[in-house]
């Protein structure tokens, strides 16, 4: 199969788990089919994702994305931060409940957050003051040049590879670049880039998924065990760049009582609806961003 047809058979794939729910960041039906890691290998797994974080710090863009001119160091950070925020998704969201919640990962996942709060604000301003030509440059591209696009891809898909992520996240996310560049090329971008944004605001502004959340991994791991891990953590407060990645709301410490679970049914419609917004939510907002960035930068170094 060529790479065309894979990214468009890869526009499916991604709306349906969307839809469905199934390309979740640790979502409860993906955490209830995996088993915890031993300490072992959870100690192995953190020094992995410690050196991948490393790696994506000191990532020579401009040397791995050669096709491309970087207008400035401004856009150079903007991805870098963008792709960091993607890795650690993917990373923790590999990881099944119980390794969720260790204090060795939910620490990285602390870590992380100024890096996720920078990249999203770096993200928004970006959407918000893109100009109707450089979106138009851009759609053209993935137009007449679709190469470029699988450039894109292949780039980011090879750091994640070498950084420890695996097949099955990484096939996730050439799926969701294969929709976002589908879409943009196909749909007018500035239609596709406001629903984006529209669903992160939606995501950033309500606790329900937090909520939610907390009841299930109560539930899941056990209250006393969920509530011992966050006692370090009950004097902070989500992050917009977390909670707009949908992993942070793991890392949400409150000093409130647990609310009661209650009906089974009820509680797992609270969860999906908290969830499902908040799971690719912020990703396919970095995904167009980084689309849209990348694509309208497809000048070669010659002809600059």
């Amino acid at each position: 199969m060529d790479r065309r047809n894979f990214l468009k058979r890869g526009v499916m794939g991604a709306s349906g788990a969307v839809v469905a729910g199934k390309a979740d960041d640790g979502g409860p039906a993906e955490a209830r089919r995996r088993p915890p890691l031993a300490p072992a290998d959870l100690d192995a797994y953190v020094e992995v994702m410690d050196a991948g974080v490393a790696r994506i710090r000191e990532w020579p863009l401009s040397e791995s994305f050669s096709g491309f001119a970087f207008d400035s160091p401004a856009s150079e950070e903007l991805v870098r931060t963008a792709v960091h925020s993607l890795y650690v998704t993917g990373m923790f969201g590999d990881l099944p409940v119980e390794n969720q919640v260790d204090p060795r990962v939910q620490r990285r996942l602390w870590d992380a957050q100024p890096v996720m709060d920078e990249a999203l604000a770096r993200m928004e301003t970006f959407i918000a003051e893109v100009t109707p030509e450089r979106l138009a440059r851009a759609q053209s591209t993935l137009r007449d040049r679709p190469e470029v696009l699988h450039a894109i891809v292949d780039t980011i898909d090879r750091e994640g590879a070498e950084s420890g992520v695996s097949e099955a996240r990484r096939g996730q996310l050439r799926a969701i670049f294969g929709e976002v560049g589908w879409r943009l090329q196909k749909q007018p971008p500035d239609l596709v880039i406001r629903e984006y944004t529209e669903k992160v605001e939606r995501v950033t502004a309500s606790d329900v998924a937090a909520e939610a959340r907390q009841r299930w991994l109560a539930a899941r791991v056990g209250a006393d065990a969920f509530w011992d891990v966050q006692e370090s953590l009950r004097d902070r407060r989500i992050s917009r760049g977390l909670k707009a990645m949908g992993i942070g709301i793991l890392a949400f410490g409150v000093g409130a009582a647990l609310v009661t679970l209650g009906d089974d049914h009820n509680a797992d419609a609270l969860i999906w609806l908290g969830l499902i917004p908040g799971i690719t939510g912020g990703s396919i907002l970095f995904v167009a961003g980084l689309v849209i960035l990348i694509s309208g930068l497809a000048t070669s170094r010659e002809a600059t």
